[in-house]
């Protein structure tokens, strides 16, 4: 039997495929739980235009993000905090710290998680930080920590 899965299923495929399974596998297993229809023309065709969709999304998606990372990697971003003795600060700068500094210089959205810090930045000086902006697409920001 031939289907089309409507989602990813373990062992069997990935979304929009079409497979060769047991003819009980399929109708009591896979239809029956929603996890694919019978394959046909007409269904055939729709998955291949919605995956045609989907890549064309994906491509946009990556293009926008490596324009962000030209923009991000321009020019360094300056963040000024209190620090004491032998340029130590007081406290530390955190992922949260340097995605809100991206956006009031930057203007531009930054998710913290997606901001790659082995440890919180705890002295003046300047900083590599990698951004990933998309999962084929990162970006090396220079973070510039000052004094007040």
């Amino acid at each position: 039997m031939q289907v089309i899965l409507l989602k990813d299923v373990p062992k069997v495929g990935k979304k929009g495929e079409l497979c060769n399974v047991a003819d009980g596998y399929g109708r009591n297993f896979l239809i029956a739980r929603g996890f694919a229809v019978v394959a046909s023309a007409g269904r055939l065709r729709a998955v291949e235009k919605e995956n045609l969709e989907h890549a064309a999304q994906q491509k946009r998606e990556k293009e926008a993000a490596q324009a962000q990372a030209v923009r991000l990697e321009a020019k360094p971003l300056v963040i000024k905090a209190n620090s004491g003795a032998q340029d130590k600060l007081f406290g530390s700068i955190t992922s949260a710290d340097i995605a809100l500094a991206v956006k009031e210089q930057f203007n531009e959205d930054v998710d913290k998680k997606n901001i790659k810090l082995d440890e919180p930045i705890r002295k003046l000086g300047e900083f590599k930080i990698v951004v990933k902006l998309h999962p084929q697409v990162k970006a090396t920001l220079l973070v510039k920590v000052e004094k007040i």
